[in-house]
Protein backbone atom coordinates (compact mmCIF):
# COMPACT_ATOMS: atom_id res chain seq x y z
CA UNK A 1 0.00 0.00 0.00
CA UNK A 2 2.78 2.42 0.94
CA UNK A 3 4.68 1.56 -2.25
CA UNK A 4 1.56 2.15 -4.37
CA UNK A 5 0.91 5.49 -2.65
CA UNK A 6 4.53 6.56 -3.12
CA UNK A 7 4.43 5.68 -6.81
CA UNK A 8 1.12 7.49 -7.24
CA UNK A 9 2.46 10.65 -5.64
CA UNK A 10 5.60 10.50 -7.78
CA UNK A 11 3.58 10.13 -10.98
CA UNK A 12 1.26 12.97 -9.96
CA UNK A 13 4.17 15.28 -9.13
CA UNK A 14 5.93 14.47 -12.40
CA UNK A 15 2.75 15.08 -14.36
CA UNK A 16 2.21 18.45 -12.68
CA UNK A 17 5.81 19.50 -13.23
CA UNK A 18 5.86 18.40 -16.87
CA UNK A 19 3.39 20.98 -18.17
CA UNK A 20 5.98 23.11 -19.92
CA UNK A 21 5.53 24.87 -23.26
CA UNK A 22 7.12 21.88 -24.99
CA UNK A 23 6.60 18.11 -24.88
CA UNK A 24 8.45 16.91 -21.79
CA UNK A 25 8.36 13.32 -23.04
CA UNK A 26 10.89 14.48 -25.64
CA UNK A 27 13.12 16.47 -23.29
CA UNK A 28 16.74 15.90 -24.27
CA UNK A 29 18.87 18.68 -22.74
CA UNK A 30 19.81 19.50 -19.14
CA UNK A 31 17.70 22.64 -19.35
CA UNK A 32 14.64 20.81 -20.65
CA UNK A 33 14.93 18.09 -18.00
CA UNK A 34 15.33 20.72 -15.27
CA UNK A 35 12.23 22.59 -16.45
CA UNK A 36 10.18 19.41 -16.76
CA UNK A 37 11.11 18.26 -13.26
CA UNK A 38 10.15 21.53 -11.56
CA UNK A 39 6.56 22.78 -11.59
CA UNK A 40 7.58 26.40 -10.95
CA UNK A 41 10.08 26.41 -13.82
CA UNK A 42 7.54 24.73 -16.11
CA UNK A 43 5.01 27.45 -15.27
CA UNK A 44 7.58 30.16 -16.03
CA UNK A 45 8.40 28.45 -19.31
CA UNK A 46 4.72 28.51 -20.30
CA UNK A 47 4.45 32.16 -19.28
CA UNK A 48 7.48 33.14 -21.37
CA UNK A 49 6.13 31.28 -24.41
CA UNK A 50 2.74 32.99 -24.04
CA UNK A 51 4.28 36.45 -23.54
CA UNK A 52 6.51 35.93 -26.58
CA UNK A 53 3.50 35.05 -28.71
CA UNK A 54 1.60 38.09 -27.43
CA UNK A 55 4.55 40.40 -28.11
CA UNK A 56 4.74 39.25 -31.76
CA UNK A 57 1.00 39.27 -32.41
CA UNK A 58 -0.07 41.95 -34.85
CA UNK A 59 3.45 43.30 -35.34
CA UNK A 60 4.92 44.04 -38.79
CA UNK A 61 7.39 41.49 -40.22
CA UNK A 62 10.48 43.51 -39.27
CA UNK A 63 9.42 43.64 -35.62
CA UNK A 64 8.53 39.93 -35.57
CA UNK A 65 11.93 39.11 -37.05
CA UNK A 66 13.68 41.22 -34.42
CA UNK A 67 11.72 39.60 -31.61
CA UNK A 68 12.56 36.17 -33.02
CA UNK A 69 16.26 37.05 -33.10
CA UNK A 70 16.06 38.31 -29.50
CA UNK A 71 14.25 35.16 -28.38
CA UNK A 72 16.84 32.91 -30.00
CA UNK A 73 19.67 34.88 -28.40
CA UNK A 74 17.93 34.71 -25.03
CA UNK A 75 17.38 30.95 -25.35
CA UNK A 76 21.08 30.48 -26.04
CA UNK A 77 21.93 32.52 -22.93
CA UNK A 78 19.33 30.67 -20.83
CA UNK A 79 20.72 27.32 -21.92
CA UNK A 80 24.01 28.35 -20.35
CA UNK A 81 22.29 27.82 -16.99
CA UNK A 82 22.30 24.07 -17.52
CA UNK A 83 20.40 22.43 -14.65
CA UNK A 84 20.86 25.38 -12.25
CA UNK A 85 17.28 26.07 -11.18
CA UNK A 86 17.99 29.49 -9.65
CA UNK A 87 19.76 30.61 -12.82
CA UNK A 88 16.90 29.31 -14.99
CA UNK A 89 14.26 30.98 -12.84
CA UNK A 90 16.08 34.32 -12.91
CA UNK A 91 16.61 34.15 -16.68
CA UNK A 92 12.94 33.38 -17.35
CA UNK A 93 11.65 36.03 -14.95
CA UNK A 94 13.86 38.66 -16.61
CA UNK A 95 12.72 37.60 -20.07
CA UNK A 96 9.09 37.67 -18.97
CA UNK A 97 9.47 41.24 -17.70
CA UNK A 98 11.07 42.33 -20.97
CA UNK A 99 8.36 40.69 -23.09
CA UNK A 100 5.56 42.18 -21.01
CA UNK A 101 7.16 45.60 -21.34
CA UNK A 102 7.40 45.26 -25.13
CA UNK A 103 3.66 44.52 -25.30
CA UNK A 104 2.59 47.61 -23.35
CA UNK A 105 1.40 50.71 -25.13
CA UNK A 106 4.12 53.32 -24.90
CA UNK A 107 4.38 56.65 -26.66
CA UNK A 108 6.92 59.44 -26.30
CA UNK A 109 5.75 62.29 -24.07
CA UNK A 110 4.20 65.14 -26.03
CA UNK A 111 7.28 67.34 -25.59
CA UNK A 112 9.76 64.60 -26.47
CA UNK A 113 12.43 62.67 -24.64
CA UNK A 114 15.56 64.71 -25.28
CA UNK A 115 17.11 65.84 -22.04
CA UNK A 116 19.26 65.08 -19.04
CA UNK A 117 17.55 63.00 -16.37
CA UNK A 118 18.76 63.09 -12.78
CA UNK A 119 17.58 61.10 -9.77
CA UNK A 120 19.16 59.90 -6.55
CA UNK A 121 19.92 56.56 -8.15
CA UNK A 122 20.86 57.40 -11.74
CA UNK A 123 21.91 59.97 -14.33
CA UNK A 124 20.65 59.43 -17.86
CA UNK A 125 20.89 61.18 -21.21
CA UNK A 126 18.18 60.56 -23.81
CA UNK A 127 17.49 61.75 -27.35
CA UNK A 128 14.90 60.65 -29.89
CA UNK A 129 16.26 60.50 -33.43
CA UNK A 130 13.49 59.50 -35.80
CA UNK A 131 12.19 56.17 -34.52
CA UNK A 132 15.45 55.40 -32.68
CA UNK A 133 16.37 56.33 -29.13
CA UNK A 134 19.91 57.33 -28.18
CA UNK A 135 20.67 57.01 -24.49
CA UNK A 136 23.32 56.42 -21.90
CA UNK A 137 23.22 56.20 -18.14
CA UNK A 138 25.10 55.71 -14.91
CA UNK A 139 23.16 53.92 -12.19
CA UNK A 140 24.46 53.80 -8.62
CA UNK A 141 24.29 51.13 -5.94
CA UNK A 142 25.88 52.51 -2.79
CA UNK A 143 29.51 53.25 -3.62
CA UNK A 144 29.34 51.15 -6.79
CA UNK A 145 27.96 51.91 -10.24
CA UNK A 146 27.22 50.74 -13.76
CA UNK A 147 27.79 53.06 -16.71
CA UNK A 148 27.13 52.72 -20.43
CA UNK A 149 28.47 54.49 -23.49
CA UNK A 150 25.94 56.17 -25.78
CA UNK A 151 23.72 53.39 -27.13
CA UNK A 152 21.10 53.42 -29.88
CA UNK A 153 17.87 51.58 -29.25
CA UNK A 154 15.71 50.48 -32.15
CA UNK A 155 11.95 50.68 -31.84
CA UNK A 156 10.67 47.17 -31.07
CA UNK A 157 7.00 46.88 -30.27
CA UNK A 158 6.15 49.47 -27.64
CA UNK A 159 9.71 50.27 -26.58
CA UNK A 160 13.32 50.43 -27.70
CA UNK A 161 16.01 47.76 -27.54
CA UNK A 162 19.75 48.41 -27.65
CA UNK A 163 22.19 45.55 -28.19
CA UNK A 164 25.86 45.76 -27.26
CA UNK A 165 27.55 42.39 -27.64
CA UNK A 166 25.68 39.93 -25.44
CA UNK A 167 24.02 42.70 -23.41
CA UNK A 168 20.49 43.79 -24.31
CA UNK A 169 18.80 46.79 -22.72
CA UNK A 170 15.10 47.59 -23.12
CA UNK A 171 13.64 51.06 -22.58
CA UNK A 172 9.90 51.62 -22.16
CA UNK A 173 7.57 54.36 -20.97
CA UNK A 174 5.29 53.12 -18.20
CA UNK A 175 3.01 55.69 -16.65
CA UNK A 176 5.14 58.54 -15.26
CA UNK A 177 8.39 56.59 -15.54
CA UNK A 178 10.99 55.66 -18.11
CA UNK A 179 11.98 52.08 -17.30
CA UNK A 180 15.25 50.39 -18.24
CA UNK A 181 15.40 46.59 -18.06
CA UNK A 182 17.63 43.80 -19.25
CA UNK A 183 16.96 40.13 -19.87
CA UNK A 184 20.73 39.49 -19.99
CA UNK A 185 21.84 40.78 -16.56
CA UNK A 186 25.04 38.74 -16.38
CA UNK A 187 26.27 40.01 -19.76
CA UNK A 188 25.35 43.62 -18.94
CA UNK A 189 27.06 43.41 -15.55
CA UNK A 190 30.24 42.12 -17.17
CA UNK A 191 30.14 44.85 -19.82
CA UNK A 192 29.19 47.91 -17.78
CA UNK A 193 29.46 47.31 -14.03
CA UNK A 194 31.95 47.19 -11.22
CA UNK A 195 32.36 44.03 -9.16
CA UNK A 196 29.60 44.89 -6.68
CA UNK A 197 27.08 46.56 -8.97
CA UNK A 198 24.57 45.14 -11.41
CA UNK A 199 21.96 46.23 -13.92
CA UNK A 200 18.56 44.62 -13.58
CA UNK A 201 15.81 47.23 -13.72
CA UNK A 202 15.52 50.86 -12.75
CA UNK A 203 12.87 53.56 -13.10
CA UNK A 204 13.60 57.16 -14.02
CA UNK A 205 10.69 59.57 -13.43
CA UNK A 206 9.94 61.64 -16.51
CA UNK A 207 9.59 64.57 -14.11
CA UNK A 208 13.37 64.30 -13.51
CA UNK A 209 14.00 65.53 -17.06
CA UNK A 210 16.03 68.70 -17.61
CA UNK A 211 15.68 69.95 -21.20
CA UNK A 212 19.11 70.55 -22.73
CA UNK A 213 20.27 70.86 -26.33
CA UNK A 214 22.87 68.10 -25.96
CA UNK A 215 22.32 65.57 -23.15
CA UNK A 216 25.57 63.73 -23.90
CA UNK A 217 28.20 66.33 -23.00
CA UNK A 218 30.80 64.55 -20.87
CA UNK A 219 30.34 61.15 -19.29
CA UNK A 220 27.00 60.36 -17.68
CA UNK A 221 28.51 60.50 -14.20
CA UNK A 222 30.14 63.89 -14.86
CA UNK A 223 27.06 65.86 -15.92
CA UNK A 224 25.69 68.63 -13.72
CA UNK A 225 22.56 67.41 -11.97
Amino acid sequence: MRLWLSLSLTVAATSAAAQASFDCSRASTMVEHAICSDAALAALDRDVAKAYGNARAGQPPAVRDQLLAEQRAWLAARDGCGSDRICLSTAMQNRLSALHASSRSAAPPSDGFTGLYCSERAVMGMQLVGSSLRFDFMVFSGMHSCGTPILTGQRIGAGWTAVDGACRLHVTVEGPDIVVRTDTPAACKETYCGARAAIDEFHMPYSARRPVADPFIGGAGERPC
